[in-house]
């Protein structure tokens, strides 16, 4: 079992999943008082008593030019319960803890692509993105 691991971890095709300690070092917004910041933003949606060690997060990556904008948006929808992605509703319904992040600032020019990077490391399961 110990091979196929390292086997897994060294594939060219392996990506981990996204987890809390890659927040550790990212800003916390404060959903009341959020800055109006160009850059990329992650949602995490946590299970009710979280803590560290718990696997079961899911995270939405995103990006927007004004990202106070685009987070009240996401939360304006799932209080509505119209949010686009049913899964990401879902779990706002099923009272997951919801924190946004700042991940990082870019250039207006260059959101998406930074954006698919930031998606393109981790593996899909652990992201409530949808593939377009």
């Amino acid at each position: 079992m110990a091979t196929l691991q390292k086997w897994v971890r060294t594939h060219p095709d392996f990506k981990p999943a996204f987890n809390s300690a890659i927040l550790n070092d990212k800003k916390k917004y404060d959903l009341e008082n959020i800055e109006e910041e160009c850059g990329i933003y992650c949602l995490a949606m946590h299970p009710t008593g979280f803590d560290d060690d718990n696997n079961m997060s899911k995270f939405y990556i995103g990006s927007s030019v004004n990202i106070k904008k685009r987070i009240q948006g996401h939360l304006l929808s799932l209080r509505k319960n119209k949010h686009y992605n049913r899964e990401f509703q879902d779990c706002f319904n099923n009272c997951m803890q919801f924190n946004a992040y700042f991940l990082e600032h870019c250039d207006e020019n260059n959101l998406l692509t930074k954006e698919e990077e930031w998606r393109s490391k981790y593996c899909e399961g652990s992201l409530l993105n949808k593939n377009k």
